[in-house]
């Protein structure tokens, strides 16, 4: 009765929400608690009237003791737990496996045999869908795989779909056969087949135990699926995914495979990538090669229209381009933004990349539908090395957007060093040119309280009397500003002027 009355004042407790376990209870249930220790005889039916349950503790206890044991492999214990009626198929938390899960992850044939023989269910999952038979195939056990199938365990058991993700590491709805893929073992896997797993099911991510193969590198596992059935479905972009898989993992062993199948190199998915331009991303030269020597289009677009050689650039992957190149990429072709490899590089302050596709005869004052260059969105970010290679191969420093944006007061409006503006005045960049509005480089300094720069150009002759439409000069905008060491700065160039 003792243990009985323990359970009372802690069973209230675990009713309270998670995040909530220090919030103060009801003025009736401290009290009620309270009683049932002092006189469980007469208040054990008051606390099941408003819903209290009284149950022993035992169960709590014994069952973390039975994993405990099976997992310690203590077999006179476990017997014992058994004998006093421990169950074995009740439902286990979250993250918990079932005892004969928990069994075969010992891989303790003689374990496992005994709770089959106590009449643990082979079929029966824990809150995570997974099953005995799963864990012994991804253990690539196969000794345990025979005993669970001789014991009927279902082949095509596959996790639940509603586990949260991060119990899962953000994977859901594997089949035993996908968990024997990732165990690696033929011959489990073959005894797997042996019993007619599925080999076309798919887990929540849309994969089959093919792409699992792919995904894993294991050539010879794939042959082995497809030659049992398994199918990849262009519908469903498998293809894509098992090329893609080989890809990103650097299998090239299993990429050489795949591509010797005649399956469709430029397989593509929802978004329209294709292996060839993963792997001009991912930086990936084996795979890229490997590809391009079969095949694969080095133009080939994404929906967005942008290349292998555009993304290699974004990313800065050096080899890819430099690859892509050779195979005669074109260096000038646009995406839906009018934007080449060569815009994609100065925006990621990539000058290697930069310097290659300059090499290769990109055109350097190319624009973008908006009017800008290269060279304008290398000022305006900020990035030395890359003006520095734009100018070196002859951009244009006075090309103007199609707002009439001149690059200096663009580079003005952004966040970039003195220095960008120092080379744009070397190289020819016209210092009083203004935009539509009649803006000027100096005007936009200070504005934007940038000192150093209206000084710097100042020195280069830029006029402090000019007027933009509305005759605002930049004294003026000083003044609005309450920049009175700019004031002070132009009042003495206009006096000098």
């Amino acid at each position: 009765m003792a243990q009985q009355c323990l359970v009372i004042w802690t069973v209230p407790f675990g009713l309270v929400r998670p995040n909530r376990a220090r919030e103060v209870y009801t003025s009736w249930l401290a009290p009620l608690a309270l009683a049932v220790l002092t006189c469980p005889g007469v208040f054990g039916g008051v606390a099941l009237a408003q819903g209290v349950r009284i149950a022993p503790d035992r169960t709590a206890r014994q069952e973390s003791a039975l994993l405990s044991a099976i997992r310690k492999q203590d077999i006179p214990s476990v017997k014992a737990l058994l004998d006093r009626g421990e169950k074995l198929n009740a439902a286990a938390d979250f993250g918990r496996h079932t005892p004969l899960a928990a069994a075969a992850q010992t891989g303790n044939l003689e374990l496992v045999r005994l709770l089959l023989h106590r009449g643990a269910d082979p079929n029966f999952a824990d809150r995570d869908g997974q099953t005995a038979l799963m864990i012994a195939a991804g253990r690539a056990d196969l000794p345990l795989v025979r005993l669970l199938l001789a014991a009927h365990a279902d082949v095509n058991a596959a996790e639940r779909s509603d586990v949260p993700p991060e119990l899962t590491r953000g994977v859901r709805g594997r089949t035993v056969l996908m968990w024997g893929v990732g165990g690696g073992s033929l011959t489990v896997v073959r005894a797997l087949l042996a019993r007619h797993a599925d080999v076309n099911v798919r887990d929540d991510n849309g994969w089959t135990a093919a792409i699992w193969a792919a995904n894993r590198g294991k050539p010879v596992m794939f042959g082995l699926l497809t030659a049992n059935g398994a199918k990849l479905d262009p519908g469903r972009h498998d293809e894509f995914q098992a090329l893609d898989e080989a890809v990103r993992a650097n299998r090239l062993e299993m990429l050489r495979l795949l591509v010797n199948m005649r399956i469709e190199i430029d397989a593509t998915n929802e978004s329209g990538f294709t292996p060839c331009i993963d792997s001009a991303i991912l930086g990936n030269r084996d795979a890229l090669k490997l590809l391009l020597d079969h095949g694969a289009a080095v133009d080939g677009r994404t929906r967005n229209r942008e290349t292998a050689l555009m993304l290699a650039a974004l990313n800065g992957r050096t080899e890819s381009v430099r690859l892509l190149l050779t195979r005669h990429a074109d260096v000038d072709l646009t995406n839906d933004h009018g934007e080449t490899a060569l815009f994609m590089a100065a925006q990621q302050d990539h000058a290697d990349v930069l310097a290659l596709l300059l090499g290769a005869g990109a055109q350097a004052d190319h624009r973008d539908r908006f009017g800008m260059s290269a060279l304008t969105h290398a000022a305006v970010q900020g990035h030395v090395a890359c003006v520095r290679t734009l100018l070196a191969h002859k951009a244009d420093p006075n090309v103007t957007t199609t707002s009439g944006l001149p690059v200096l007061t663009a580079m003005a409006e952004g966040s970039g060093p003195v220095k960008i503006a120092q080379m744009l005045i070397d190289s020819g960049a016209r210092v009083n040119a203004g935009d539509r509005s009649g803006m000027t480089a100096l005007m936009v300094a200070v504005e934007r309280g940038n000192i150093g720069l209206a000084r710097l150009l100042i020195s280069k002759g830029a006029d402090v009397a000019a007027r933009d439409r509305d005759g605002t000069t930049a004294l003026m905008i000083a003044k609005q500003k309450n920049r009175s060491e700019m004031a002070n700065a132009l009042i003495a160039a206009g006096e000098k002027q």
